[in-house]
């Protein structure tokens, strides 16, 4: 658990908040102020009522009507204090929340109400580090997509990977490495044995791909002798590690599809006494998307085996939902098969999400539903820490675009992805295509395993990487030990390449 991360320096990491100063001349009724935030009432006035010559103007706005981020600028007592937000509104309510913050150390949020266990309040976010994550993405996608005005860059959910750089107890260095929207799978007319079509176009499965895409080149970084700019080092074993200090965090602006999503929406209790349907039956079950379309259903009983033909013929392809890929993330890490034969694990270091947020729903769909794993090492059972934004998004309406959208580390414009076919309009194949990770992945292999005969096929190099199969083959018993359901795998064929 990176306990550090609760302590962020602002002269370190710009607009990330700080507890209170002891140079700020406090008002004598400071207590009602705290007491005002804890009730829930909303900053702004309190911020007017308690300083009556507090003034907010909107400095600037980012992005088109659909993703457009406005900053809101709040100088009190003589000092500034900026907050953004999807509307004028919200970037002043962000504004004076961080104000709050930083003169009386009161956080304006009721995400965790519901949380009182010692042992659940170490799994949230610090408050300050999640609504950072979340501004850091939304204001990159804004950026992104300011100049254009094509219909396909409208989103209904927005995913990203911030990385952190943490020195000590002070968080030092703050990037986006990756972005990711959609909400669609590819047709079962359209998956490819040749590598060369997304499967899954779901805003967070691409963000992970986009992350992948980023490990790559930090390893080849590495490899070339460039340790100071790559955020790998080598260890004695051979294998390479992330940095000490470094760490990877996902932000989704609504909660992961599947279980950890479908109770949230419509109940508010927790899994405790009084929750009105603590023994439901299908709390915790593995979910399958449907094909080119949204929802999830549950894991037929006895499981599904996907033929390469039944496909083709017309059988609907399944994809595992987000809250159960995430759960798998949690055990084999982010990094892939392919990349485990160099690296060690890559886990995340907490996930925050941007609306319909509940703590007990998302630990269990994402790591609590399992029980203790006996793992090969490196590998390990990650509890990653959670939270929701302190100003939920307002919740996405009307039909999802067909569509997903992808931003990589380095890269300087968004691509475009047809979901139903996994592939861009033009029938070019995604930056983030299987049989573009495997060209990435033979030079490696040449370079790192001399006197290894070279995988012949992308399945073959999935297959060699046998601590991680093992992990994964942990994983999946265990959810048919709890009666959960059998993991649905594509089908062999589309490997073979």
């Amino acid at each position: 658990m990176q306990q550090g991360l609760a302590q962020v320096e602002r002269d370190s990491v710009d607009a990330v908040m700080l507890p209170p100063s002891d140079t700020v001349k406090k008002p004598t009724d400071e207590e009602a102020i705290v007491k005002a935030i804890n009730d829930g009432k909303n900053p702004v006035s309190v911020t007017h009522e308690y300083h009556p010559d507090a003034k907010f103007t909107i400095v600037s706005d980012v992005g088109r009507a659909h993703s457009k981020i406005f900053t809101s600028e709040l100088v009190l007592n003589g000092k500034t204090y900026l907050g953004t937000g999807a509307s004028k509104k919200s970037a002043n309510v962000s504004a004076a929340a961080r104000a709050m913050f930083e003169l009386y150390g009161v956080i304006h949020c009721t995400n965790n109400e519901d949380v009182s266990e010692p042992a659940d309040l170490e799994f949230l976010v610090p408050q300050p580090l999640a609504d950072k994550i979340g501004e850091m993405v939304h204001q990159k996608f804004a950026q992104l997509t300011e100049s254009g005005n094509a219909p396909n860059l409208k989103r209904k959910v927005l995913a990203g990977i911030v990385k952190t750089v943490q020195k000590g107890e002070e968080v030092v260095e703050m990037d986006v490495i990756s972005l990711g929207t959609g909400t669609k799978c590819i047709t079962g007319e359209s998956i490819s044995n040749a590598g060369q079509a997304l499967n899954d176009c779901h805003g967070e499965v691409i963000a992970r791909r986009g992350l992948c895409h980023y490990l790559y080149e930090q390893l080849d970084l590495a490899v070339k002798g460039k340790v100071k700019v790559s955020c790998f080092s080598k260890k004695k074993s051979g294998q390479y590690a992330l940095k000490e200090g470094v760490a990877f965090h996902l932000y989704i602006s609504t909660s992961p599809c599947g279980d950890g999503r479908i109770f949230s929406p419509k109940e508010k209790e927790v899994d405790e006494p009084g929750d009105r349907h603590p023994q439901r039956k299908t709390r915790g079950l593995l979910r399958t998307k449907i094909e080119n379309g949204e929802g999830t259903l549950p894991v037929r009983v006895g499981g599904v085996v996907q033929t390469w033909d039944g496909v083709l013929q017309g059988e609907r392809l399944l994809t595992m939902s987000c809250s159960d890929k995430i759960s798998k993330w949690n055990v084999v890490g982010l990094q892939g098969a392919l990349l485990s034969h160099f690296i060690e694990p890559i886990y995340l270091t907490s996930v925050v999400l941007g609306s319909l947020y509940n703590f007990h729903h998302l630990t269990r769909a994402l790591y609590r539903r399992l029980g203790v794993l006996d793992l090969p090492d490196p590998y390990h059972h990650n509890y990653h820490l959670v939270n929701g934004i302190s100003l939920p998004e307002p919740r996405a309406t009307g039909k999802s675009p067909p569509c997903s959208l992808n931003w990589l580390w380095g890269k300087d414009a968004l691509e475009c992805v047809n979901a139903s076919s996994g592939k861009l309009e033009n029938g070019e194949v995604s930056r983030l295509c299987k049989n573009g990770f495997f060209r990435k992945f033979l030079p490696l292999w040449k370079k790192l395993r001399r006197n290894v005969a070279e995988p012949a096929t992308y399945h073959e190099a999935k297959q060699s990487a046998e601590n991680y199969r093992r992990a994964f083959s942990v994983l999946k018993n265990e959810y048919e030990a709890k009666e959960l359901g059998k993991w649905v795998e594509k089908p062999i064929e589309q490997d073979d390449f």
